[in-house]
């Protein structure tokens, strides 16, 4: 039995490797070609004229014409190009190359025994050394229609106007790649009867359902699939999966062409999509991940010589008497701002309930807004512990979204702690270490910061917005 189960394992392995070649030669290869082929045009760089110069006789000894493209095309073909290419498709390499053990578990790549310890492994499959659940997305992007008066992208309140921007935009076209698209279907509906399984601690478990009512956010039908959309309009981690596949049952009994279910996220400028398949149209469990992709309307771009103006001029403020902050995700820091620009007040409660927050994350992220002085304590019409914009947080919507980066930049490069810190970064050329950044802490006149674990806390904070801020300057 031992030899027969070695030579199923020695055949599994030739498959896998047989598929990878395969999977890159018809995936990978294509698609580093043709984002090759876009570099052809000096707009898609951009070109310090002293670094490019001093990059091209390093590396060619001249500074000819051809080394310095040589400069410009080798790092973005050989580095940048491939590595997004390879980031955006590795979710795909579990369907192509090692669908036999794929995992039915959410959130889960792949799962297997592992030959040489012999126990069960759980997967992600991410590209790069980045955290897990973190995506590196590369951003594309986009035209927004010029005559449209009643429409605007800079203003987005609601799931409906993100779907209706995401719509007009020609963003759901492309990540469809459909066309023609046309709304067909939005809004509540009866489920109709249907029954699934779910994966239960005891096993599967037998669903039935019966004229269920479910909403559908945005339904377009293009010539080969019908595109059902699930639109929030802030950063989440995690969704009901009933949202998408209660939909998907109801429709992919209804019509012949394929169903495809799409989870929307827009904030800060960015729409975010990611499609889900269901490997098994009766199983609950087998939701997947395909593709995902992000958007962002050209508005101009941020780039390291604006960031380095910025730190060169921001004077340092006083250490405001609030709390450091450990608010690891600066995106949503914004993003909380966004919602109460939306809603002007909302109680901590409600932060909790409806925004994907826990009750610490809740007091973080308002912390956070304290510290950076755009965001207040106050009080509900029926008295709640609640919180709103600053003027200064107000004012930070009256900009463009990309003046708006450069203006959140300024405020956190306006304490003494971030400063310093992106200053050793840009003087290293690498991430500071937390041993560094603790130190610059130290002599930062914190408030209320005494103890080095809760030092080494906050150094989180600090360096994740940091890479926030050198996340901002396009190549």
């Amino acid at each position: 039995m031992g030899s027969v189960n070695m030579v199923n394992q020695n055949f599994n392995k030739q498959e896998i490797l047989k598929s990878a070649q395969e999977w890159f030669r018809e995936i990978i290869a294509p698609n580093h070609i043709k984002n090759t082929k876009k570099l052809t045009n000096p707009k898609q760089f951009n070109i310090n004229p002293f670094l490019t110069s001093y990059l091209a006789n390093f590396l060619t000894g001249n500074n000819s014409p051809e080394s310095i493209a040589k400069v410009l095309v080798y790092k973005r073909a050989l580095e940048t190009s491939i590595n997004t290419s390879f980031g955006q498709n590795i979710q795909t390499f579990t369907n192509k190359v090692i669908k036999s053990i794929g995992s039915t578990t959410p959130g889960i790549d792949i799962e297997f025994i592992d030959q040489v310890d012999g126990r069960k492994k759980y997967c992600q499959l991410k590209a790069g050394p980045k955290t897990i659940n973190k995506d590196d997305v590369e951003i594309t992007k986009i035209e927004f229609p010029t005559f449209l008066e009643s429409l605007d992208y800079r203003d987005i309140t609601s799931e409906a106007t993100a779907i209706n921007c995401a719509f007009v935009a020609k963003i759901l076209h492309d990540f469809t790649n459909e066309d023609t698209l046309m709304p067909t279907v939005s809004g509540r509906m009866s489920s109709s009867s249907f029954d699934f399984k779910i994966n239960s601690t005891k096993g599967l478990f037998n669903i039935s359902v019966g004229n269920s009512q479910i909403e559908i956010d945005g339904g377009y039908e293009g010539d080969n699939s019908l595109n059902l959309i699930e639109a929030k309009n802030y950063i989440s981690d995690d969704f009901l999966v009933r949202q998408l596949f209660y939909p998907y049952k109801l429709w992919a009994n209804k019509i012949t062409k394929q169903v495809r279910t799409i989870f929307l996220t827009y904030t800060n400028g960015i729409f975010h999509l990611r499609e889900y398949s269901f490997d098994n149209i009766n199983h609950y469990n087998s939701l997947r991940l395909v593709k995902q992709k992000k958007y962002a309307v050209q508005e101009g771009t941020v780039n390291l010589e604006a960031i380095q103006r910025i730190l060169d001029t921001t004077k340092i403020v006083k250490e405001p008497e609030v709390p450091f902050p450990q608010a690891n995700s600066f995106e949503r820091v914004i993003n909380l701002c966004e919602l109460l620009k939306q809603k002007e007040v909302i109680s901590k409660e409600d932060i909790t309930q409806n925004y994907d927050f826990d009750a610490r994350q809740t007091d973080y992220y308002i912390n956070a807004g304290k510290y950076l002085g755009i965001i207040e304590d106050t009080l509900t019409e029926n008295k709640k512990v609640a919180c709103r914009l600053t003027t200064k947080g107000l004012r930070l919507f009256s900009f463009s979204i990309i003046d708006r980066q450069l203006e959140f930049i300024k405020l956190i490069l306006s304490h003494a702690a971030f400063q310093s810190s992106l200053n050793l970064y840009l003087q290293k050329g690498e991430v500071p270490t937390k041993d560094e950044i603790v130190e610059i802490m130290k002599r930062s006149n914190l408030f209320k910061i005494d103890k080095d674990k809760t030092y080494f806390r906050r150094a989180s904070s600090i360096l994740s917005w940091i890479n926030w801020i050198i996340g901002q300057a396009e190549e």
